[in-house]
């Protein structure tokens, strides 16, 4: 799964647990938490598809 975010950023998602962007941050989704380069960014994510739109809201939703 691919997207290309407002500010320009591509996300993409690989398997069932892991998400990296262009900009060099790398995301993983271990049981029910997203964890990131800050830490755990959400304690209650239930699918990888959950994890890629919480990513992608964080860099200003999906570029139409």
């Amino acid at each position: 799964m691919q997207a290309i975010a407002k500010d320009g950023t591509h996300i993409t998602a690989f398997g069932r647990n892991a998400i990296t962007t262009s900009t060099g941050e790398s995301y993983r989704l271990a049981g029910n938490f997203l964890t990131g380069p800050g830490g755990i960014l959400n304690s209650n994510c239930k699918s990888i598809n959950e994890a890629f739109a919480t990513i992608l809201g964080m860099h200003g939703g999906r570029l139409i």
